[in-house]
Formats: C-alpha cells, structure tokens, sequence
C-alpha cells in the first residue's frame, strides 16, 4: 500500500483502503503529501475526511498541516491555518501569502513571530520595512535606510524604494608584486597551467584544489588575480569567494568576451548588463560547462533551443560541439534572450525566469500571480532554484551596470509591475 500511494498518489482518495494503525497511518500521511503537490485541495479535503476517522498522533496532524499550507500557497491559494505552533517554514509561507494579498498589517505580524534568524535575513528585513512604511509607521525607513548600505539584493531594492544610491562598497584587488612572482613559481601553480593550456580542465582543477588548501592566505589575492590573467574566470569567482575577498567586484564579476557580448546586445537592442549577469549566473563565462540535463557552454543553451533560435534567426543549425563555441553560444543565447525580452514586455525579471524555467512555467505563474508588483512576483515564484535565479540575475545586473559604466536600476519604472500575459 505504501508503494502504492507514493506511484499512483491518487489511490489516496480511496479512504477504505487503509487501516487504522501505525502502518496505515503513515501511509496516509506519505500519499495526501505525495497527492498535495499535485493538487493540494483535493489533498486538504482529503485531510478532512482523514482526520476524522484515524487516531493520528498529534505530532502527524502537525507535519500534515503545515505540509498542506506550504503546498496550497505554492498554487496561489490563501491560507488560514489554526495550528497550536507554528514552524519558521510556515510563517514564511503566511508572510508570503500577506506580500501576495499586500495585507502588510498580517506581514508584519508574521515576520515579528518569525524566529530572528530569519527575521534578520535581508529578505525580511525589507518586507517589513515596507511593510512599515506602507501602514506610515516612520520605522520602516530607518530599516529600509540600514539595509540599503548592503550589497544585496534587497539592498539594492531598500534602495531603489527609499531613492538612494545603492552601495556596491567596491574595492580594488592590490597584488604584491614578490608574492605574484614566488607563486607562479610554484611547481604546483606551473602545473595547473599548462593542464589548464592544453585543455585537461579536471586535472588543472585538481591541481587548482590542491594549490589553494596548501597556500598561505597572504598569497591568496595573488593566485587569484593569476587565475584572471589566464582567463580562468570561472575558477577565479570560485577563488575570490573562497578567499573571502567579497568587495573585489573586478574580480568577481569578469568581463570577458566584451566584444561579443557588445556586439549581440546592440544587435538584439537588449541592455549590455542582463547578458552578463545571466552569463555568469549561467556558466561564470565557463565555455566547456555541461549541465546534467545537457545545457552547454558559457550561457547553457539546451541544443533544443539552440536550435530553434538559430531558425528563426536563419543561421545554420548548431550541433553539440559548435555550442560550446563561444562566439556561437553568445550570439544564440542573447537572440534566445532577445526573445524572452520580447516576449515579457522588457521586463528582466520575468524573462529570466523564464530564461531558467521556461516560458510554460512561466506563463503559468503569470495567470497564477497576475497583477503583481514584480518584487512581490518573485516571491511567489514556487521553484525555489528560479527564485534565486532571478534576484541573482538582477543584482548582478546592476553591478555590471556600475562595472560596465552605464548605471540601470535594479528595477526599471516599467519592470515595477509584472506583465499581462498577450493573447
């Protein structure tokens, strides 16, 4: 039965099935949750029934019930639950449902229950300082103000919202010029190179791997700008953040392939900033990266997709090899871009997403959340990856925007509110 349940999730409305014991009951708790993802109330009217009937232990009625809230919230439905406490997942899950519904008095009732390791995460702290600001207590500028000196996502959104210049708290990376010397005379160092010359990327980053957990920390910023200067740039974003030198942003955001780049942007009309931070949230400019599900080269084309962009733009259909040709994969990509772009009225957001999900998906959360402001969109994104994905997408879009010398807004004034979908 228990195998039954989790293939076919369905069997669950057959209530006569189970038996009113420790077996039976966790069972049932395993085939509502497995049902729940796919229709969630069916799978709470189930719970009705259910419950009336079985001797669930306390502790299961609760795992049950948050589960189901959790699920019917990713489908846009609103939730009132009455449970005797209530877990951090789930007043996450009421405080989102509050964002959606712009009921910002239950917001900030659910955020101040949150424990404060949540609480104190940018993310909530700018819902509840809009959230404040929105029922005009003078609180809530203090918190936006706080939180917009951060170099975050939702410090570039404090920002934006409290007309503030959004802190990117930049630093330049300083070498020692003895220390650049001694390191690329290191056995080690001349190794990784010449693998990584010839092509033999897992060895050089065995070698890579192997360098930095033996060198001293002082040599770090070296090994780092080294890594740049081979071109390595995926290696040396992994480097700088290993060495904790957040503030380096040359470093960490690279411009390579700049012409390119340029060149298919003006081409398709999309801003120059958006190519790169989806690039590099992507591939980090990694030309020979393959995905498990088999996207390829720096901005992770699926050959599927590949291929129809190169059809509608007549260029001859591209195979596995030529996609990991950069100047092929860039210009695919930024026309595949291009075309989500189109597609979502330039909102950035919403056609990254799409860029990550899928424009299926995506429509489909359109018509679930129509109506929305963008940064409250978001967070009803329900894959938790594409969520991340897009505020990523757009932070890194400013800061290129900074790097690149042509500033943008985390959000544009027609990107504040998501689009409606076009017949």
């Amino acid at each position: 039965t228990y195998y039954d349940v989790h293939v076919r999730p369905s069997t669950i409305r057959n209530i006569d099935k189970f038996r009113d014991d420790l077996y039976g009951r966790q069972t049932i708790v395993h085939g509502l949750l497995r049902y729940a993802r796919r229709d969630p109330g069916k799978a709470m009217a189930m719970w009705q029934r259910y419950q009336t009937q079985f001797r669930f232990a306390d502790y299961q009625r609760q795992y049950i019930e948050e589960n189901l809230v959790i699920e019917l919230s990713k489908f846009g439905h609103d939730v009132a639950p009455e449970l005797p406490r209530y877990s951090a997942e789930v007043l996450e899950v009421l405080a989102d449902q509050a964002i959606r519904t712009r009921n910002y008095r239950d917001l900030v009732k659910w955020i101040r229950t949150m424990p404060v390791s949540y609480r104190d995460t940018p993310k909530w702290r700018y819902w509840y300082g809009k959230a404040l600001i929105d029922l005009g207590d003078a609180e809530g500028a203090n918190v936006l103000k706080e939180l917009a000196s951060e170099r975050t996502y939702y410090g570039f959104l404090a920002a934006l919202l409290m007309n503030l210049e959004p802190a990117l708290n930049q630093e330049q990376l300083s070498i020692d010029p003895a220390n650049a010397q001694t390191l690329k005379a290191l056995p080690s160092v001349r190794r990784m190179s010449e693998l990584y010359a010839v092509g033999d990327l897992p060895n050089a980053r065995r070698e890579y791997l192997y360098l930095f957990d033996g060198l001293a920390e002082e040599f770090r910023p070296e090994l780092v700008f080294y890594l740049v200067e081979m071109g390595w740039f995926d290696q040396a974003v992994v480097a700088a953040n290993r060495a904790e030198l957040h503030d380096f942003l040359d470093v960490r955001f690279p411009i390579p392939f700049i012409d390119t780049f340029r060149r298919h942007a003006f081409e398709t009309s999309i801003p120059l900033p958006i190519l790169f931070a989806i690039s590099r949230q992507e591939s980090v400019f990694d030309a020979s990266a393959v995905s498990l599900k088999g996207a390829r080269g720096i901005m992770q084309l699926m050959p599927k997709t590949a291929r129809s962009t190169a059809n509608k733009i007549r260029e001859k259909q591209p195979d596995l090899d030529a996609l990991m040709d950069p100047l092929i994969n860039i210009r695919l990509g930024a026309h595949y871009l291009a075309e989500l772009m189109t597609r979502y009225d330039a909102n950035r957001a919403v056609a990254a997403a799409a860029y990550n999900a899928g424009p299926t998906r995506v429509d489909e959360w359109l018509r679930r959340f129509a109506g929305l402001e963008t940064v409250a969109w978001i967070e009803q994104i329900p894959l938790r990856e594409t969520k991340s994905y897009v505020k990523n997408v757009l932070a890194g879009s400013y800061v290129y925007s900074q790097l690149l010398g042509n500033p943008l807004p985390v959000l544009a004034a027609h990107e504040r509110r998501v689009p409606s979908l076009h017949d």
